[in-house]
């Protein structure tokens, strides 16, 4: 599976795979003349007069061929009706007197649950100082005190109620905008006039107090730090730069900048808060399972005594953003950089999507992104267009007023990538063919479909973020069903001229922005050659269309169940049936989410199996194996066909082979179960390698070899790797050029199959809402069906667990202060329910203590986490993993704050509110559950009947015997032998 991520604004377009994270200095920019704008714009808009080549018309059809190509239509702006769309009756929308907006809704999904946010309608574009991060730094400050919390009193106190907090947790600044969001059970005495009271306090009675503004500094400090001072950070500034250049967001920053975040005072803090945290300029949305009446009654209760706190409050001004016709290209560097790589956006319109007109535009917009997408990824599949991975075309936020179009590409000629790829963006302002427009009709229904499907289970959070869209920038709250009938016949009505007008319309407006981005100058291409690339573009030919697949398999003949089961849980009865094969699958009906289930499956296995010199007897290479079967097509059927049947289901599958187990994952719509249950049975029985899937998943191997090598965080994890396995190279998650250079596809699908293509003790757990019926039929023909392998299982390696103290650094690239650590320790334990609890108060202690010592005390750190796991090979044994961020001069402080809290947890154990807190927050999380924790559940049952397990239904009692001296007794265990595993990130 791959992910791509830019680092940056929450709503960011994705830039690079996860670990991809690229970072930069500006060193080139340049705007096209205005010669090359017009060829630009004329070339999106008609075709050269002498160009004999058949055209395509804008229903799809030829030109004719008579030596004169027939006029095309004039491109015609839209001109969007601004009718405001309707509202669901089931919200209440209302204003106080004082001004200040609510938003309720009463909701039973997940049941017994409220999910309440405070908006205030000011982020960092609202900055007197537009780059002193005010707005950001007062969000801080509303978590170290208010006139009736004051210092962190606020925080345990909803800490004893079962909420969490945490960084990012509990609120978010960006540009338009400050939100705090709290979730509290309306079961628990107090706590939802806990969270009302907290809102209210934060929106009316901050105290900001001059010794807790400067203990935040450090805190704000490593955030921006670790956001914009890592090589990650520095290519999302000059991203940011380049989006809102020329725009009223133009420097204001949300975090501001490093002297300015250290000169922050009071007087400023409270300057923004005055002007902006006022009734008029704030809403309180509140979903859950409550009455409505008893809902507003709540809100009129806590915010109907709230005052504006100045008698010239300033005005809230609209931003409005000019779309520029000007391609602009753009080269960054940074020595440290992993990867060359192009990214290519085109600004569009911000379109109001609470009226009638703004809504049928975005929907058009998606309409046009998923044909694009499918041009482009057949054009792949085909090999007529050569990238380094798949390619992709899709809109993205910067702010409210900023819309994208836009995309990635990597290629071995980024020049040459840019023109091959925007050749098949301006062959479709020739014209969307019927086919276009039936793949991407199909696609919008079935995902219309599912969206119906679900809505009997929509849960409070969904809820509450749609309301907040509505209230801060716009969005359709019509009455669901509504919504999803009117977007279906928008769809339906769509036609090929319409949506041909408007990509040339869009294309004509808007001038592409494309940034190169590498290590070095010279491997790149210049802004020139970026702009003549784009001012000599011609349009793409088409190539050959997908085939069609009415079914994926014919159903095998059924396999009966050797043995039948049943057993009775407090969540739902769970049937279990075994196969001759060795196969054993489970089902247990749920009603999370409608319409929809999870399944898991797992074996015993995994890649030690494999002799010690074999090319898959190691971590990285069974991943560069899944990914080549999986980019491509699977039994009779080839990526592009395979693609274009799946492109109107909805189902997720992905696999893993691991060290000492292999399986598959997946999510899937009820309608759409048969499909998986296809798909597994052919990904195990008729996997495949296709050329070009090959190369993807080389190209994407070589892509995470090369972050590894320079990502500071990769390399970090790489060489802890190395401290625990005593520098075994099996244990890297990156394959070395080297094994892939020597990776065959015959190779690639053997080491597939040795693991995957077949089965011996294959265990199958189904959770969701889908009839028993159904999967006892399902699993009868496709998985008791399916080939018996050698029974097999794991290998020991003959690995240790480390002891001693082992410490190692990683430098930090150039000019990046983003520091930290990782600490780990291991120790041999019983795996008992008992332990699973204790491990997770013990975890949940440290996260607090070090929120509480090292993040707000010590204010050197933004933040960190523990995470404490087991794992039952080659000996039971729990896992200690604590990352801490950090400025890089303060690391020994951190260190050493750490240590003594281990220590002190070791020696004295933990005190009664430091139990109580992490104590109520586990309790409040184990209130709720989904399908896949259900089916995780399940799977283990299946494979480990023996074993004491933590479960649903023993979880709670477990945890209320759970006491302070078994938290103390673990932590002795795990921490208490001296052992310490370190590797900290250093200045250079």
């Amino acid at each position: 599976m791959r992910l791509v991520l830019r680092p940056g604004s929450r709503r960011r377009k994705l830039l690079h795979r996860a670990a991809v994270l690229c970072a930069t200095t500006l060193i080139g920019v340049a705007c096209a003349s205005n010669s090359t704008i017009n060829e630009m714009r004329s070339e999106a808009a008609l075709r050269d007069a002498t160009t004999t080549a058949p055209q395509a018309e804008p229903d799809g059809s030829e030109a004719p061929q008579d030596g004169h190509e027939a006029a095309r239509p004039p491109v015609t702006a839209p001109d969007p009706d601004p009718t405001p769309l309707p509202i669901d009756r089931d919200y209440r929308i209302g204003t106080l007197d004082n001004g200040l907006t609510y938003l309720l809704r009463s909701n039973d999904s997940p049941g017994s649950n409220l999910e309440i946010r405070l908006l205030v309608n000011a982020g960092s574009a609202q900055q007197a100082d537009g780059s002193d991060g005010s707005a950001h730094f007062l969000e801080h400050m509303l978590f170290n005190g208010t006139e009736k919390y004051p210092g962190n009193e606020l925080t345990a106190q909803l800490q004893r109620l079962g909420i969490e907090f945490g960084p990012e947790v509990n609120a978010y600044t960006s540009l338009d905008e400050t939100v705090y969001i709290l979730s509290a059970e309306t079961a628990d005495d107090g706590a939802v006039e806990a969270a009302f009271d907290v809102l209210a306090q934060w929106a009316s009675a901050a105290t900001l107090e001059p010794s807790a503004v400067e203990a935040e500094k450090g805190v704000v400090r490593d955030e921006l730090r670790q956001r914009l001072e890592s090589v990650d950070g520095i290519i999302a500034n000059e991203f940011n730069k380049v989006y809102v250049a020329g725009t009223p967001y133009e420097g204001h920053l949300v975090i501001g900048e490093a002297d300015k975040v250290e000169a922050t005072t009071p007087d400023l803090l409270r300057s923004f808060y005055d002007d902006w945290y006022r009734p008029d300029n704030m809403a309180v949305v509140v979903v859950g399972d409550l009455p409505l009446d008893e809902l507003e009654a709540k809100v009129t209760e806590y915010f109907s005594d709230l005052e504006a706190r100045t008698d010239t409050p300033t005005p809230r001004e609209a931003i409005t953003v000019e779309i520029s016709a000007q391609p602009q290209a753009h080269v960054v560097t940074h020595p440290d950089n992993s990867l060359d790589n192009l990214s290519l956006d085109y600004p569009i319109p911000a379109w109001d999507t609470g009226t009638v007109g703004g809504s049928r535009l975005v929907l058009a917009e998606r309409a046009i992104a998923i044909m694009l997408t499918n041009r482009l990824n057949d054009a792949y599949q085909r090999g007529d267009l050569i990238l380094e991975e798949p390619p992709f075309f899709g809109e993205f936020e910067v702010s409210r007023e900023l819309r994208y179009f836009g995309t990635n590409l990597k290629a071995a000629d980024l020049a040459v990538g840019l023109e091959d790829y925007m050749s098949y963006l301006l062959a479709a302002a020739g014209g969307f063919s019927e086919d276009d427009m039936e793949r991407m009709r199909d696609t919008m229904i079935a995902n219309f479909n599912q969206q119906l499907a679900g809505l009997n289970t929509t849960q409070d959070s969904q809820y509450a973020n749609l309301l907040s869209r509505y209230w801060l920038g716009g969005a359709d709250i019509d009455k669901a069903q509504t919504r999803i009938a009117r977007q279906r016949t928008a769809v339906e009505s769509f036609t090929a001229a319409e949506l041909t007008n408007h990509w040339r319309w869009l294309l004509s407006i808007s001038g592409p922005i494309v940034i190169a981005v590498g290590a070095d100058e010279s491997t790149l291409p210049t802004t020139d050659d970026l702009l003549d690339a784009l001012a000599n573009l011609m349009p793409a030919e088409s190539g050959g269309g997908a085939g069609q697949i009415d079914e994926l398999m014919t159903a095998p003949a059924r396999a009966e169940p050797t043995d039948t089961t049943q057993r009775s849980t407090d969540h739902g009865e769970v049937t279990t049936w075994t196969f001759d094969n060795g196969v054993t699958v489970s089902h247990r009906h749920s009603r999370v989410v409608d319409n929809a289930f999870s399944l898991r499956a797992a074996s015993a296995g995994g890649w030690s199996t494999f002799p010690q010199n074999h090319p898959g007897a190691n971590a990285a290479i069974p991943g560069v194996a899944i990914d080549a079967v999986f980019s491509g097509g699977v039994g009779p059927h080839d990526a592009l066909t395979l693609d274009r049947f799946l492109s109107t289901k909805t189902v997720g599958l992905v696999s893993f082979i691991d060290q000492s187990e292999e399986g598959f994952s997946a999510e899937s719509a009820t309608r759409d179960a048969e499909v998986l249950f296809q798909l597994l049975h052919l990904y195990i029985t008729e996997p495949r390698v296709d050329v070009v899937a090959f190369r993807t998943a080389i190209d994407i191997a070589e892509q995470n070899l090369a972050v590894s090598q320079t990502h500071v965080d990769r390399r970090a994890i790489t060489t802890l790797l190395d401290l625990i396995y005593d520098g075994d190279p099996s244990q890297h998650q990156a394959a070395t050029q080297q094994q892939l250079d020597s990776l065959t596809e015959q190779t690639a699908l053997e080491i597939y199959k040795a693991r995957l293509g077949k089965v011996d003790d294959l265990a199958v757990a189904i959770v969701g809402d889908i009839e028993r019926s159904t999967v006892a039929d399902l699993a009868a023909r496709y998985l008791g069906s399916l080939p018996v392998g050698e029974e097999d299982t794991w290998v020991d390696l003959g690995h240790e667990l480390p002891t001693g103290q082992k410490t190692a650094s990683v430098e930090l690239g150039e000019g990046a202060a983003d520091g930290g650590m990782f600490v780990f320790h291991a120790r041999p334990t019983e795996l008992t329910a008992e332990t699973r609890v204790t491990a997770n108060l013990l975890q949940g202690v440290i996260n607090n203590r070090i929120i509480e010592r090292i993040r707000e005390e010590l204010g050197a750190s933004y933040g960190g986490s523990a995470t404490i796991s087991f794992r039952r090979e080659p000996e039971p044994n729990i896992r200690s993993f604590i990352s801490i961020s950090g400025d890089p001069t303060r690391l020994d402080e951190i260190r050493s704050v750490l240590m003594e809290e281990l220590e002190a947890i070791t020696t004295r154990g933990v005190t009664a509110d430091q139990f109580e807190q992490a104590h109520n927050i586990i309790r409040s999380d184990w209130n709720f559950f989904n399908n896949s924790g259900l089916a995780n559940a399940d799977l283990a049952a299946i494979r480990f009947p023996d074993e004491d397990r933590l479960t649903f239904d023993n979880r709670q009692d477990l945890l209320s015997a759970a006491t302070r001296a078994d938290v103390r007794a673990l932590a002795d265990h795990l921490y208490g032998t001296g052992y310490w595993l370190e590797v900290s990130k250093v200045l250079g």
